[in-house]
């Protein structure tokens, strides 16, 4: 199961809770009310840590394209590499790039 998954499991199982309380509130059920929100707020740990994990997984993924190279092996072209150059440096830089990721 993907991390993103396992943080989408939670996330459902941590409303679930929230609208079990929700019920039970309005049934003024105050004991029920306080077991679900505990049980709601004790996933918010793991959910913040498959949060932070996705996140890195996802960072990863954008620094290290498809081919494997890291950022340092690969140059991406931002902004201040391309000003002041013409269409053809341009077009070179970025022939240059998609070879050295294939």
């Amino acid at each position: 199961m993907s991390i993103r998954q396992k943080l989408y499991d939670l996330k459902a199982k941590r409303a679930g809770y929230i609208s079990a309380a929700e019920a039970a509130l309005e049934a003024d059920n105050q004991e029920e009310y306080r077991t679900n929100m505990d049980a709601a707020k004790a996933l918010n740990g793991q959910l913040d840590a498959l949060q932070a994990d996705l996140e890195e997984a996802e960072r990863y993924d954008k620094l290290v394209p498809a081919g494997g190279k890291a950022p340092e092996e690969q140059k991406a072209m931002t902004v201040e590499d391309l000003r002041g150059l013409s269409a053809k440096e341009i077009n070179e830089r970025w022939s240059k790039l998609q070879a050295q990721s294939k």
